[in-house]
């Protein structure tokens, strides 16, 4: 049952970020990657004394991009979401 769940975990993913790919809104060299690296970094967490703290998340609020800014906060906010609910369950 858990394969079943990670597969169909990755399929989502994947279609979340073709979905986001589709909607960019300047054309950009390595865009998929770049999507791809602000979700790991919405995942990326830190835990102190059972505290979690979403530090992948506060550091791509202070990235800048000058392209594709929207889609960019989108993929680090999925990222932010993926975290919280595998934190939960």
């Amino acid at each position: 049952m858990d394969a079943i769940i990670t597969v169909l975990g990755l399929i989502l993913l994947t279609l979340f970020f073709i979905f986001l790919n589709q909607n960019r809104d300047v054309d950009e060299l390595g865009l998929p990657l770049k999507l791809i690296g602000y979700y790991t970094l919405g995942i990326f967490n830190l835990k102190i004394n059972g505290l979690l703290i979403p530090l992948g998340f506060i550091i791509s609020l202070f990235i800048k991009p000058a392209a594709n800014r929207k889609i960019k906060r989108i993929s680090s906010a999925a990222g932010l979401l993926v975290m919280l609910i595998v934190q939960l369950f």
